[in-house]
Order: structure tokens, then sequence, then C-alpha cells
């Protein structure tokens, strides 16, 4: 979260034992009303998920690929919230694209943007774009504490909706994630949720890349630079399995896996598995 003059803001760090437990207690009642929201997801827009296997792998830059895509295709697609972080390749390829705007609000004595839920569905695009999943709301923001309920209520409406989220961030490996980093992982997405899902991308880094790109402060500019390979190794090689382990028989997230090589443009699909890029777990496995 940034403010209005691009500085960092963390608005979940707690101030006290009440907003840990207040963290603790949003995710539960989550976990709690997965039968209730079930028939809405099912019944709604497209769900579309670029999963990434660490903070700056490229899944909000493959997301905006992929709207620009659909945008010169004939859809009508918006971006309803990206966070580009300062990174100036995000930034650029947001241009050509209408943004809807953002709602602004006070949080104490700092006035902060997030996105404007009632602006995107009095919009109704056929496709929206939005980052960060787990984010959670500014207080006061909205009718939601979690981004990722703004989605589900988007995709009520009948629009397709296009996401990211850093695996680390899936309830059920957040603890896992924190023991084996030293790094807390306070915004968390329920399971079910990606599970909702149509479509998962998992948008993944070499390692010599990411390693690239923490040394230059284009993951972390303010520092966390070991933090995030440790994400990355811990995440990675757990996250997929426990997602395909509490799959709903016979249905679940159609996974295509996605590679970046070292240097030069991702490599999708069929080309990537040729390249020696690995099955991806989430894939049901139709044989």
């Amino acid at each position: 979260m940034t403010d209005s003059g691009g500085r960092a803001v963390d608005i979940t760090e707690p101030t006290g034992a009440s907003r840990s437990v207040r963290t603790d207690e949003g995710v539960s009642a989550a976990t709690a009303a997965e039968a209730d929201a079930a028939d809405a997801v099912e019944a709604a827009g497209h769900f579309r998920i670029y999963l990434g296997a660490a903070a700056g792998v490229g899944k909000t830059y493959a997301m905006l690929s992929e709207g620009r895509r659909r945008r010169e295709r004939g859809a009508d697609v918006v971006v309803g919230f990206v966070e580009c972080h300062g990174r100036r390749l995000t930034e650029d390829m947001i241009e050509g694209l209408e943004v809807i705007p953002r709602g602004a609000v006070e949080y104490r004595g700092t006035r902060l943007d997030e996105m404007d839920l009632d602006a995107v569905l009095r919009r109704q695009p056929k496709i929206a774009l939005i980052d960060e999943l787990a984010h959670t709301n500014v207080p006061g923001s909205g009718r939601h504490d979690k981004r990722w309920q703004d989605v589900l209520e988007i995709l009520d409406a009948g629009i397709d909706v296009i996401t990211t989220v850093n695996i680390q961030h899936l309830e059920s490996i957040a603890d896992e994630v924190e023991h084996m980093t030293g790094a807390k992982v306070r915004e968390r997405v329920p399971d079910w949720v990606v599970r909702k899902a149509d479509q998962i991308e998992l948008v993944d880094s070499s390692p010599e890349q990411l390693r690239r790109r923490m040394i230059h402060g284009n993951i972390y500019p303010h520092g966390g630079r070991d933090r995030g390979a440790g994400e990355r190794c811990a995440a990675a090689t757990r996250g997929p399995h426990r997602i395909q382990g509490q799959g709903e028989a016979g249905r679940g997230p159609r996974c295509v896996q996605r590679h970046q090589r070292p240097e030069g443009p991702p490599v999708t699909g069929p080309a990537a598995r040729a390249r020696g890029g690995r099955r991806c777990p989430l894939e049901r496995d139709q044989r």
C-alpha cells in the first residue's frame, strides 16, 4: 500500500494484541463463509489468477499483458487497481488501458488510495484487472476488509476478473513460510477462494534472474532482498501441492505452467515444458 505521495504504508502492521487478533479472526470468518459464497462464485464472471512463486517474478506484468491483448481483440477491459511499486516497466504496461479512478481515504493522518469497488460495478466492464488479491483494505474505505472480498462481489455482478497473488499468502501455507523465512505473512487468502478460479497460471522466474532483480532493488526497493529468495524457496516447493491436495473432487482450476528464462521474455504453455519446464502441480491429471 502506498500513500498519495508514493510512500509505502503498512496498514497490516499490528500496534498491539488486538490488531493481531483481528487478522486471524478475519481469515477464520472467511473460511467459515465458504459454503455461503460457493454458489455466488460459481454463477459469476470468469475468474483467472496469476499465482506468483515470489514477489517480483512478473505476475502483475503478465496480468497487464493479457489485459492489453484482450483489449486489442476488442474486449472491454479496465484496470480496477494495479500497484506498480515504482517499477517503470509495469507503469508502461498501463498506458492505453482505461483506469478506474481510485477512492481516497484518510488513515492515521495519511491520505491513502484504494480501489473504488462501486466505481468498478457502475462501469460494468467485461474484464477488470485487479492486482494483489491478498491486500487488506484501509479501514473505513469500503464495505469489505479484504480485496478478495471485493473481487467476489465483482464476479457476482457478472464481471470477469483477472487478478494476482503471491503463493506465500495462501492461508494453508502462510505459517510454514513464516517459519522458514522469519518474515511475517500478515495478508492471507483462504485456499477456497483461489480454488474457485476458472484458471490459474503459475508465474515463476529463474533463481538467477530473481537474485539480479533483488540486487538492483527491483523487487524490494527498501530492502528485504534475502527475504524474497526465502519466500520463493519455501512457497514454490510446497504451495501448489497443498492446493492440489485440497481441491474438490472432479473439478478445479485449469493451471498453465509459465516459466521465465534467465534473459528475455517469458515462455509459456507447451513451449515452457519443451524447454524443461515442470508440470504445474495445480493441474488435474486428465489421463
